[in-house]
């Protein structure tokens, strides 16, 4: 389908052949999670359209790698809105592997935080998950903005090479 999607409650999960190749923008409210996962039968590069703007309004955002694999996914503008929202990126489990989701922007608007997380080293070097940004953004003291945290107890920081990550932690 065409046109927008609200995800109003509970997890809506694509896994497998799932996908939102047509769809314009994504709204993730209170309490509802948006799970993209390359953890099934399928590894896909894109499932959502690249060009989707994404508003997360106190919603988790989540993607998971696939084992063994260099998972990817792509996403347009994406923007904190009010509330707390989770944005969270999860290698597989086993080998080599990493997980990069990439945004096409970052902005908030209406007071809204963010709290970035993984499973192991966000933004690190080696099989971690990273949240990379097509517009990198500008870093006041070092920091996206006292909006944006890391793992719920440090300042999120930008490095345009492994992404989002907390402010002082090492590559």
């Amino acid at each position: 389908y065409t046109g927008s999607t609200l995800i109003s409650g509970g997890t809506l999960a694509l896994t497998d052949s799932a996908k939102l190749s047509g769809t314009t923008d994504i709204t993730v409210d209170y309490a509802a999670t948006l799970s993209i996962g390359n953890t099934g039968t399928v590894d896909l590069g894109n499932r959502i359209n690249d060009a989707a703007t994404v508003k997360l309004r106190g919603g988790t955002l989540t993607f998971l790698g696939r084992a063994q694999a260099a998972s990817a996914e792509t996403l347009g503008a994406v923007t904190i809105d009010a509330g707390l929202s989770t944005i969270t990126s999860t290698p597989g489990g086993t080998g080599v592997n990493s997980a990069d989701l990439t945004l096409g922007s970052l902005t908030r608007a209406n007071s809204g935080l963010v709290n970035f997380t993984a499973n192991t080293g966000l933004g690190q070097i080696g099989g971690s998950g990273r949240v990379l940004i097509t517009s990198n953004p500008s870093l006041p003291s070092n920091i996206i903005g006292a909006w944006a945290i890391v793992g719920g107890a440090d300042w999120a920081s930008y490095n345009a090479t492994y992404g989002v990550g907390a402010l002082n932690a090492a590559g």
